[in-house]
């Protein structure tokens, strides 16, 4: 079977003989890849409506693998056996939505465990909760699927607080599709400052927005060598 582009990415960082829990599973073909391929020692599919849960079965009926992938009918990680996975997928789904999954077990917090995230909005939602919760993305990549941009995160957990780099921007520093990212991320900026009322308005966030708009301005003109990267606002 041939996955798209975007669960490719995911099931590429996903370690051989890894237990592996992927939630939200929808049509259950990430875990369903993962078991043809012989990647996975364990495989569980996790939805929290049985309709989803139940297409993913018959997939994977389909593909003769419904005996070796465990599906289970769950909101997010709640009935999920800790220790039973050391590998968590979330995709195709808000950052937000990523935030309370995550949010809803404890036992995650643990160095031997891998979280491969896909936030399809408020990415900087979740930025803020792992950065306050002790997690930190070690390997960043952009995909592009069906003519959208998707960000895959790989990330763990040591404990520690720290401030992420926003958007993950150094992680993915020479990833051939940080240009259009950035000017995406750039637009979004724009309009978010066009909310600010005037210059008393939040002006810490205000400046925070506007630093990060300068530097995704140069970023963008740094990768289409437009050469105005020189100014003194890019050093």
């Amino acid at each position: 079977m041939k996955l798209s582009p975007r669960l490719q990415a995911i099931a590429d960082w996903i370690d051989r003989g890894a237990r592996l829990a992927d939630i939200g599973t929808d049509h259950g073909l990430l875990p369903i890849y993962c078991v043809m391929k012989g990647i996975t020692a364990y495989t569980a599919a996790c939805d929290i409506r049985e309709r989803p849960l139940q297409s993913a079965r018959n997939n994977a009926a389909a593909y003769g693998v419904e005996d070796r992938i465990e599906f289970i009918l769950s909101s997010g990680l709640e009935h999920v056996e800790e220790g039973s996975v050391d590998t968590i997928a979330a995709a195709g789904m808000g950052g937000e939505t990523i935030v309370s999954i995550l949010s809803g077990a404890d036992w995650i917090r643990n160095k031997n465990m891998t979280l491969l995230l896909q936030p399809q909005s408020k990415a900087e939602d979740l930025r803020h909760w792992l950065d306050e919760n002790g997690f930190y993305a070690d390997r960043a990549q952009l995909v592009r699927d069906s003519g959208r941009l998707y960000l895959v995160l790989r990330v763990r957990w040591d404990g520690g607080r720290r401030r992420t780099d926003p958007f993950w921007l150094g992680l993915l520093s020479g990833d051939e599709l940080l240009g259009a990212y950035a000017a995406g991320l750039l637009r979004r900026c724009e309009k978010q400052l066009l909310a600010f009322r005037d210059e008393t308005d939040d002006p810490a966030g205000r400046k925070e927005l506007t630093e990060l708009m300068t530097r995704l301005k140069c970023l963008t003109e740094e990768i289409s060598g437009s050469g105005r990267n020189d100014d003194d606002d890019c050093q």
